[in-house]
């Protein structure tokens, strides 16, 4: 048996680098110079008309954002065989017979949707 020791130095702490985030405010702030110096060739009522319509193509945007359908590039179909095979593996180690049920349920559910 060897007789030895080992030491441990402490060591300064490092910094932790912030990760900033980028400053996006130079769109917006570009979009309003650039609609000041358009209105100042209109008229109020013009000015007026065409804060209407970016109001309303933003709200417009807006709930297209929020309400629209969105491509995933997944089919319903695809979805239910994922889960439902998790749930059969998963069943497994809990509950073997219910995991045999629900794997014959998934077989009469892809042969009677066979399409």
């Amino acid at each position: 048996m060897s007789l030895t020791t080992t030491t441990v130095q402490p060591q300064a702490e490092t910094p932790v680098p912030v990760p900033t985030q980028p400053d996006n405010h130079s769109a917006p702030l570009l979009a309003a110079v650039m609609m000041s110096v358009f209105a100042a060739q209109l008229s109020r009522r013009q000015l007026r008309r065409l804060k209407r319509r970016a109001m309303w193509g933003l709200v417009k945007a807006r709930f297209s954002a929020l309400f629209g359908r969105r491509d995933s590039g997944i089919s319903n179909r695809t979805l239910i065989y994922i889960l439902l095979g998790v749930a059969v593996v998963i069943l497994c180690f809990v509950a073997p017979v219910a995991a045999i049920v629900l794997l014959l349920l998934g077989i009469l559910l892809l042969l009677l949707n066979n399409r």
